[in-house]
């Protein structure tokens, strides 16, 4: 018996990358992600946000998505096995995983607040993006240390 199954994983790889390609259009291309034409800069805009293309960027399917296939593969392996012990050391090995990355992110982000170098207010100027500003937030060490280990 595999203890993972490849192809879902793949699947939940590509759920993520599309999470990512959903927030550049969100911030980049607003129209693709809100279907508004009046803020429309590409032709294929209008097209690409009424049709299932929206599905190349549409972060919110990609994300259910991806919870319901992490749901299915994570609990595989107890469930054919039974053994408890997969539960305890899965999770203890995923929350490291998953927290130095997320430390990671946190402390660029903090980075780029401190230094001065979050430019978001100008591109939304240019793209008419709706999205809030991620770079307004109070840059407290003791706030963003809890924000990267929870």
């Amino acid at each position: 018996m595999t203890s993972k199954i490849a192809y879902l994983d793949g699947l939940r790889g590509l759920a993520a990358c599309v999470v990512v390609v959903s927030h550049f259009f969100q911030v980049f291309s607003p129209s693709v992600f809100e279907g508004k034409p009046e803020i429309a800069h590409f032709a294929f805009e209008g097209l690409a946000a009424r049709t299932p293309l929206n599905l190349l960027f549409n972060g919110n399917f990609s994300v259910c998505v991806f919870f319901v296939l992490s749901g299915f593969v994570l609990s595989w392996r107890y469930f054919h096995t039974k053994d408890k012990i997969h539960i305890y050391a899965s999770a203890l090995r995923r929350y490291f995983r998953l927290a130095i990355p997320a430390a990671l992110s946190v402390l660029l982000a903090y980075a780029v607040m401190l230094l001065g170098f979050g430019f978001f207010d100008d591109i939304r100027q240019t793209t008419l993006s709706s999205m809030p500003d991620p770079f307004l937030a109070n840059p407290h060490l003791p706030v963003m240390i809890r924000e990267a280990l929870s």
